[in-house]
């Protein structure tokens, strides 16, 4: 298969050459658009699928905790959480804004799309949402402003669950503040309680801000497929209080809960695993928005695909009154140029998933030997599945 390597900067010349007073800005979102719709247009591209390992953690359960009805800030006991062993940066510039603010770390070590940074432990601390990430900054979601060097780290226990006992609701632990302090996504709201034993384990799962679609799962510990897109009504009625413990025998399910304070779909493993474990899935992906000049389209289709959708919404767009190169007839015929591409990259694309999924007889049953095949007609036994 051919791999094109135009790049944005490429895209936008040709498109701006055939409308020159349309702006290269406007021709970037509809190239971003143009791509949007083409890898919406079939469920999993074969060149978008992914391997992917999901690493259950063992439950934390060392000391003990007290809660206070109200507070969202849950205090140990000789718990010595971890506080910054996946984070552990600063923000040399300070935030000078608030609301949706891209910075430049230190470091990016650690930093992901679903990463809920804590930030300024020692001036005005917040929990920061990380709803992009770029090579070398991200863009966080932060409510006060905060000074040159401001801190900002990670536990590893951010984003797993927080219970005390199985009546009790599940919590999302959002930052550790300390060895003997964290803070939940909720204030604890029924009676507080203190020196009580309590369970952090890892129950819902993000696959990041690209997937598309979870195409299937394994466990290999037990050798067993993984169901997957279970209701939450339907996870609700068979178990409510999540009290089935995991084990080695059963079956594992993905409950779909809806998006996370990142913007990630997350995922709730059922039953809870209170050992270490990895499970094993393939995912389609999105394609990331081209930003940069040097950003490339999907390799798997031609790029003048992209062009001729663009310069359908370059023709259509008037940009004055006196734009005599607005042509809404022309732009049909470049439209039935996109359109027509567009079918001929899912035909290709066709081709090689019915290649990379069917498998033969010889496969399916061990395969014959040499000798055997030597002495056989091969094309009477061949057969598809």
């Amino acid at each position: 298969m051919s791999f094109w390597s135009d790049n944005l900067a490429a895209m936008v010349g040709q498109v701006t050459t055939f409308r020159p007073r349309v702006s290269p800005i406007l021709v970037k979102t509809f190239i971003n658009n143009r791509i949007r719709q083409a890898i919406e247009a079939r469920p999993a591209w074969s060149d978008l699928m992914e391997r992917r390992v999901i690493s259950v953690p063992a439950s934390y359960t060392t000391g003990t905790v007290s809660v206070t009805n109200g507070s969202a800030v849950v205090t140990g006991s000789g718990t010595s959480w971890p506080t910054n062993d996946v984070v552990n940066t600063t923000i040399p510039l300070g935030v000078p804004e608030i609301g949706y603010v891209r910075v430049t770390p230190a470091s990016m070590t650690g930093i992901t799309g679903d990463s809920v940074l804590y930030c300024d432990a020692v001036g005005t601390p917040e929990a920061i949402p990380v709803v992009e990430v770029g090579i070398a900054d991200f863009v966080g979601r932060f409510a006060y402003y905060h000074n040159q060097s401001a801190t900002i780290t990670q536990s590893s226990l951010v984003g797993r669950q927080f219970r005390l006992s199985d009546s009790d609701p599940l919590f999302t632990i959002r930052a550790v503040h300390s060895a003997t302090e964290l803070e939940l996504d909720m204030p604890w709201s029924t009676t507080a309680s203190s020196g009580a034993t309590y369970s952090i384990a890892k129950m819902y799962f993000s696959f990041g801000p690209e997937l598309k679609e979870i195409i299937a799962g394994m466990d290999t510990v037990d050798g067993t497929t993984v169901r997957l897109h279970v209701s939450i009504q339907e996870m609700n009625s068979r178990d409510p209080q999540r009290s089935t413990s995991g084990g080695s025998g059963g079956v594992l399910e993905l409950v779909d809960l809806g998006p996370s304070e990142t913007g990630s779909m997350l995922y709730e493993l059922w039953p809870p695993q209170a050992t270490a474990r990895q499970l094993w899935f393939l995912i389609s992906k999105q394609w990331p928005e081209l930003r940069s000049d040097t950003d490339r389209p999907p390799p798997f289709v031609n790029p003048t695909v992209f062009v001729n959708g663009a310069i359908a919404d370059a023709l259509r767009h008037k940009v004055d009154a006196q734009d005599v190169f607005h042509n809404p007839m022309l732009a049909r015929e470049y439209e039935v140029k996109y359109q027509q591409g567009l079918v001929d990259a899912i035909q290709a694309d066709d081709a090689k998933l019915m290649r990379n999924w069917s498998y033969d007889f010889e496969r399916l049953a061990g395969g014959p030997s040499s000798e055997w095949l030597q002495s056989h007609d091969y094309s009477a036994m061949y057969w598809q599945m």
